[in-house]
């Protein structure tokens, strides 16, 4: 699977480590910042969780068209308080095909209300997932057990993006 990841935080990295233990899987990070993208890039570390290595196959790049076009799965762990603005941004790239799993927490700040009713109202919402669980992302990084639990309205989304995840230490 072609898989995005938008969003390079701990938590996006520790996904992106988690999604590319399968190695079926093919992994891209954005991030909007072109310097974060270059130092990820070059060190293959975030100073935020400077112990864990970002794997060498995975690309990370600040073009958001680059980092979307042809991925089956979009990923989206950016901090909520931006996803308003950023769900209106990635509509005008994201094709009715792809995937999204959303991994951020919180409401969406701007209308008060849940991410899965702003994206119905930009009509993004037919193959929505979410996922969530008791997860710390040093521990996802480091491959400690954990399981994660997926919501979503469309039964083909969760079957493909659990099968993005699922691997020798992570269960949906």
């Amino acid at each position: 699977m072609k898989i995005s990841i938008l969003g390079t935080g701990v938590y996006g990295i520790a996904l992106a480590k988690s999604l590319n233990n399968n190695k079926n899987n093919n992994i891209k990070m954005w991030t909007r910042f072109e310097a974060e993208a270059n130092e990820l890039t070059e060190k293959r570390f975030s100073k935020n969780m400077s112990d864990i290595t970002i794997d060498k196959d995975i690309i990370i790049s600040s073009d958001l068209n680059y980092v979307v076009d042809n991925a089956d799965v979009l990923v989206i762990a950016i901090p909520s308080q931006f996803l308003n603005s950023f769900f209106i941004e990635l509509k005008e790239t994201i094709k009715d095909n792809q995937h999204i799993c959303i991994a951020s927490k919180g409401l969406d700040e701007t209308n008060i209300d849940f991410f899965s009713n702003t994206l119905n109202k930009l009509d993004m919402d037919k193959n929505l997932c979410f996922i969530s669980g008791p997860t710390f992302a040093h521990e996802m990084a480091l491959k400690y057990p954990m399981g994660l639990s997926l919501a979503s309205k469309n039964k083909n989304s969760i079957d493909i993006i659990t099968k993005c995840f699922e691997n020798t230490n992570v269960n949906l």
